[in-house]
């Protein structure tokens, strides 16, 4: 019998499903203040937090797409180009 991947989430998680995506939202949340200064604007008008917002969202894109793309190359020891 096949397990489904909500039952693989479920036994890994012991939360359930929902409070797994909730967790991992809100880890994603974290790493964004800290990479790419999301914590770091203090709010004056609506406007300005939304180009904030804008930007660094964007940006913790870019910088988790790298970092994935450098894991994979290490594991399938491809070499950098230059």
């Amino acid at each position: 019998m096949a397990i489904k991947s909500n039952e693989k989430l479920w036994a890994l998680t012991d939360k359930g499903p929902l409070q797994a995506r909730a967790d991992r939202l809100a880890s994603g949340v974290e790493e964004t203040k800290g990479e790419v200064g999301l914590d770091q604007y203090e709010v004056r008008r609506w406007d300005g937090w939304y180009r904030h917002i804008t930007l660094a969202m964007p940006a913790h894109a870019c910088l988790t797409v790298i970092r994935h793309q450098e894991l994979w190359n290490r594991e399938k020891r491809v070499p950098l180009r230059s």
